[in-house]
């Protein structure tokens, strides 16, 4: 099993926790499932459970550390466990219950998931019924918790923490020293000073590491004599709450006031930061006379802030959280708190507009590192009039994490208040791309599309103040997109063609314009070279660093070619680098739209059982982000591949679950697709009155001129001619251009481009003709399984090897004997493939492979799936060859 990732742990040997280490792995190894170290602040909770985490992450899949200190509510729960499990949208969640049900699925997923949470005691109330329903929700977590009191779960263990024992508070806070002082040994003088001070700072780990430090400058007596000073201070209540952390304040005011005046405001400054900074960033914010790396090195070698890791590969400087609150709240003190804040949204704003984009995850990445920090700026910008650009500026570059994290309706609102004030002095262009980037988040989520489309109009008309042809061009492209995706094809391709063909616009707005009218063009038999219009786009996202769009270009690139030109491959390696993408950027709605766009191709090429599988998982995690249409999209795909499996009743099911949700989204001509294979489904069982009903239904939210979905609602009502008349059925079909069986090539349809959805209305007719005549004169299979008497009389001789016979074999012999019983796959591929050893993804994708095949050599209409399984239809008359004389 692949070793999960976890946490790095603290610098340093861990002293004294050896005992710890073995209580905590026992518990977990019992079956202990939540388990709370449990002790004062400063105690070492936080180091014991990164190293706990560390031993026990070989046990699980994946394991993931959450640091709760600043959270104060179950939403901040929530929030947290959710951005270090990594994955979870929580932006669209309508309440907090919904985001809790959101991470207990995600939980769920991750198999084997060990989790470490850290500093719950502000917060126990709120985290027990959260820590319940993950557990319920997720049978194989195990969480690990810091907390100074009990949580009282059902089911909790604690294992108390406490302060080192004199002897191993002794070794670890000379062996700290040495390591400062750089020698290696105390003399027995200073031993006995230092035996004194591990006393006073009451064996706390962290404290006793960073008054080691100080023994860089001061004599272990000077040391001793500076701590006691502060301590009754501090025990006296004049820093407020004098149980938290009390002794580590002691040694951060020690620490203070070692530090020079330089030094001092430097700290103060870098409070401004939220999640940690890098060298640019701290110099941007300091004194501009200042030694920043001189002085991050004094912090860092102070213990006051760490070197971690970033997303971005960049070297990132994290202050201990108490030491940034500390530090925070000097820089309250002092009168330079709204000058520093401001030289910090100022450069977060600097560096968000020139970033380097080419690399697209890194540069995603870097953002991401950034979030809090843009959060935070934007946050001190609000509402300042004085600062009303930098503030648009900062929303403005929150735009990609507010997508990346399905955040539209806080997004939404952000930009809207900011809006909404006086811009006449502000910059037009950023105004501009503001007012672009607000219409975009209701189009995105789309939930009224009226306001959508005003907030478009908007936007236009913002960049036609602005007289720049590319901003011109890139607002019209967007309408086009909202009102193309509303079934308004004729009118977005107008605006597709004035954006791609707009004089002086840059060259990537242009092939973006070209793009989109291109792909909807196809709707109504306008398009001229789709598939290079979206590669050409492609390698544009690529270049300017778009990661998110690159991921949705990907999957339609995919998808053209894959549906309307029929080039299975590179389809297949376009999905695949959408997915990949998607999943190294944490980008769940992304991820999602990938697996749709695979599942589609899977279903396209009849491999029914992974497409099933794949678009249940897309469907649910484009519900978690936010994203409804194209959630209703994957279930409405789910399915027709159940329908063309032969699953009606679990095709009609998830239909009506599709049409719920594009009706809560406005989508019409999506519901006109669903509701024409409805009808047909309906039409199929006999229930020709809620056909008709569908198909009325349906013709009204045609979209104008859109030729496939026209000819997708015909070939769908023909279901209704199949019992009575299916020859007229068959012209249709023939006029359509639908060679009979079936190809796995390109068709030429009326209007010449290839379409998943009159395809499948195709399929789903042919399968109804189909069975309609094999009810009528039966099929008659040899008893050995090599061949078969088709209901048209036709004789088919199986061809391979004899495995699609003993498949054949199986599936016959279930007919005769059980009618109606599905026959599940292990069965069939233990028949197929007897005593092979093959990977259970192998064995499933060869099984779809020799099913596939039969369907085409004659049985599609007869060999159908559903109830877990595969049957030859028990409407269909069978009879053995040899019972026939034969």
């Amino acid at each position: 099993m692949k070793r999960p990732r976890v946490p790095e742990p603290f610098r340093g040997s861990l002293v004294g926790r050896d005992a710890d280490l073995a209580s905590i792995e026992a518990l977990v190894r019992s079956g202990a499932r939540l388990v709370t170290l449990l002790g004062p602040g400063g105690v070492g909770k936080t180091r014991l459970l990164h190293r706990a985490l560390q031993a026990l992450a070989p046990r699980f899949e994946r394991a993931a550390f959450c640091d709760l200190s600043s959270a104060r509510s179950a939403g901040d729960v929530v929030t947290g466990v959710a951005n270090a499990v990594s994955g979870v949208a929580l932006g669209a969640a309508a309440s907090d219950e919904e985001g809790a049900a959101r991470v207990g699925r995600a939980l769920a997923r991750r198999g084997a998931f060990l989790l470490g949470a850290d500093n719950l005691e502000q917060i126990e109330d709120a985290t027990l019924p959260l820590f319940t329903q993950w557990l319920g929700s997720a049978p194989r977590l195990v969480i690990l918790a810091t907390s100074r009191v009990r949580l009282g779960a059902p089911g909790e263990v604690v294992h108390p923490v406490a302060p080192l024992p004199p002897s191993f508070a002794l070794e670890l806070f000379i062996g700290r020293a040495n390591a400062a002082r750089g020698t290696s040994s105390f003399t027995e003088e200073e031993t006995v000073v230092a035996e004194k001070i591990v006393r006073i700072l009451e064996g706390m780990p962290l404290a006793l590491e960073m008054a080691a430090t100080r023994l860089r400058v001061l004599a272990p007596q000077e040391l001793l004599e500076r701590l006691s000073r502060p301590l009754a201070v501090l025990a006296s209540g004049t820093r407020g709450d004098p149980d938290r952390h009390a002794s580590l304040s002691r040694v951060l005011d020690g620490s203070w006031d070692l530090l020079d005046a330089e030094a001092k405001k430097a700290l103060a400054a870098l409070g401004v930061f939220v999640g940690g900074f890098t060298l640019d960033a701290a110099e941007a914010v300091l004194d501009p006379k200042a030694d920043a790396v001189t002085l991050l090195q004094r912090f860092v070698d102070s213990s006051l802030v760490r070197v971690v890791a970033a997303r971005s590969a960049r070297t990132r400087y994290v202050p201990y959280e108490v030491v940034r609150e500390y530090a925070l709240e000097r820089l309250t003190a002092s009168t330079r708190l709204a000058a520093t804040q401001l030289r910090h949204a100022t450069w977060m704003a600097d560096w968000a507009e020139s970033r380097d984009v080419s690399d697209a995850v890194r540069a995603q990445n870097a953002l991401l590192d950034e979030e809090a920090n843009l959060i935070a700026a934007a946050a001190f910008t609000r509402g300042r009039d004085e600062h009303r650009t930098l503030h648009l500026r900062l929303l403005c570059a929150l735009e990609p994490v507010r997508l990346l994290r399905g955040q539209l309706d806080e997004w939404a609102r952000d930009l809207e208040r900011a809006l909404a004030t006086d811009l006449d002095a502000t910059d037009p262009m950023l105004v501009a791309r503001a007012t672009l980037s607000y219409a975009r988040a209701l189009h995105e989520r789309l939930v009224d599309p009226a306001r959508a489309r005003a907030a478009y109009e908007r936007a236009v008309a913002a960049a036609r103040r602005t007289s720049d042809p590319t901003a011109i061009a890139h607002a019209i492209a967007g309408k086009g997109r909202l009102l193309a995706g509303l079934g308004e094809w004729l009118e977005a391709c107008v605006l597709f063609a004035e954006a791609r063909a707009f004089p002086g616009a840059a060259d990537w707005v242009r092939k973006r314009a070209a793009a989109y009218h291109e792909f909807y063009g196809t709707e109504s038999g306008a398009s001229t070279d789709v598939v290079k219009a979206a590669a050409d786009y492609v390698e544009v996202c690529r270049s300017r660093g778009d990661s998110r769009e690159l991921v949705f270009w990907l999957v339609q690139l995919g998808r053209v070619e894959s549906e309307l030109v029929r080039q299975r491959a590179p389809a297949e390696a376009h999905l695949e680098e959408a997915l990949a993408l998607a999943r190294s950027l944490g980008d769940v709605g992304g991820e999602g739209y990938a697996l749709f766009g695979i599942g589609a191709h899977q279903m396209a090429y009849g491999i029914f059982d992974a497409a099933e599988a794949t678009l249940t998982t897309a469907s649910t995690l484009l519900r978690d982000a936010g994203t409804r249409r194209y959630e209703g999209w994957s279930i409405g795909f789910l399915g027709t591949t159940r329908a063309l499996a032969g699953d009606l009743p679990g095709a009609l099911a998830a239909l009506d679950e599709a049409l719920v949700v594009l009706e809560g989204v406005a989508d019409t001509p999506r519901q006109a697709h669903l509701l024409a294979y409805r009808g047909a489904i309906k039409a199929r069982l006999g229930d020709e009155a809620a056909a008709r009903a569908d198909f009325d239904r349906a013709a009204a939210l045609v979209p104008e001129r859109s030729l496939y979905h026209a000819w997708t609602l015909d070939l769908a009502r023909a279901q209704l001619d199949v019992r009575a008349d299916p020859a007229r059925a068959e012209e249709l079909l023939a006029k359509a251009g639908w060679p009979k069986g079936g190809t796995d090539e390109a068709r030429s349809w009326p209007w010449g481009i290839d379409f998943y959805e009159p395809r499948i209305a195709a399929l789903l007719l042919e399968s109804a003709i189909e069975s309609a005549r094999a009810a009528a004169r039966g099929l008659a299979v040899a008893r050995d399984g090599t061949s078969f008497v088709l209901p048209n009389g036709a004789n088919v001789v199986v061809p391979g090897r004899g495995k699609l016979a003993q498949i054949v074999l199986v599936l016959a012999r279930a007919r005769s004997e059980s009618p109606g019983t599905p026959v599940p796959a292990g069965p069939l591929i233990e028949a197929a493939w007897p005593k092979e050893r093959i990977k259970a993804d192998a064995a499933q994708n060869r099984l779809h492979v020799a099913l596939d095949q039969l369907r085409k050599i004659g049985l599609r209409g007869i060999l159908v799936r559903g109830g877990g399984g595969f049957r030859l239809d028990p409407d269909v008359p069978f009879a053995w060859l040899s019972d026939e004389g034969n």
